[in-house]
């Protein structure tokens, strides 16, 4: 007796052909399989893909073009997301993940934006302590919360702010965001417009006893510094480390002489 034999149809992978290729309004490759649409790429991504009108593809292919269109898009946005500024790690995952891709995507795009020298913590802790000290005459307090906040390592904030934050250069800055937050207390009782200023400072990230000593000098003292003073006081935040030091040296002896 002959046994009739069957093919198993269902191993073989099925194949899908590519029906059409449209440009969308974003300007991308939308493709079509068996006359459905399937998704967009950039053009770009499917010309080096070979992704033509009758490719056929088998299952396997479109997983993997699927995750590599994936992972080309997740990185073209967060390029165009560190274009703007520097970003922590955490940032970058952050805003992938509100658009909707997975971990698994995620982790390589990171991965690679590292390797590269897109995405570098440490980096980005350095150049945002030098930004907000400057620019909003933040202290150590401030810039470790908002570092934190970013997801930056406390290792890395620590060592950082160690090298750019020397208790001299602190109260040196300390020192001129107060001087210049005086107009808007002046009028004020002694009292009060010492705890005004002090609290203003330590909102700003300064150590109490910075803030507290820096008011009481201010407020008691220094209202009427000379002009070459003053000038020095606004370069606080605009000068390396080295030239807060000396400035904050000067200021010291500033306040000794005036009590």
């Amino acid at each position: 007796m002959i046994r009739k034999t069957t093919s198993n149809s269902s191993h073989i992978p099925k194949m899908t052909e590519i029906t059409a290729i449209k440009k969308t309004k974003r300007g991308l490759s939308g493709v079509f399989l068996d006359d459905r649409f399937w998704r967009s790429f950039p053009p770009e991504f499917a010309a080096e893909n070979n992704l033509v009108v009758g490719r056929k593809l088998v299952p396997d292919e479109i997983t993997a073009f699927e995750r590599a269109g994936d992972c080309r898009e997740a990185s073209d946005r967060a390029l165009v997301f560190l274009d703007y500024r520097a970003r922590s790690v955490m940032e970058v995952r952050r805003r992938l993940a509100k658009v909707g891709f997975s971990r698994e995507i995620l982790d390589e795009v990171v991965d690679r934006l590292h390797e590269t020298g897109y995405l570098d913590d440490r980096m980005f802790a350095r150049e945002w302590i030098d930004s907000r000290s400057r620019s909003k005459g933040y202290g150590r307090n401030r810039l470790k919360s908002e570092l934190k906040g970013r997801g930056v390592t406390n290792e890395i904030i620590e060592e950082e702010l160690a090298a750019a934050c020397n208790s001299d250069a602190e109260e040196a800055r300390a020192l001129f965001v107060g001087q210049a937050r005086l107009v808007k207390i002046q009028g004020l009782g002694t009292n009060v417009a010492r705890r005004k200023l002090a609290d203003y400072l330590i909102r700003k990230g300064y150590d109490r006893a910075i803030a507290s000593r820096t008011a009481k000098g201010l407020v008691n003292g220094l209202f009427d510094l000379q002009i070459n003073e003053r000038v020095s006081l606004k370069s606080a935040g605009a000068v390396r480390t080295n030239s807060l030091t000396a400035l904050a040296s000067k200021l010291r002896l500033i306040m000794t002489k005036r009590h």
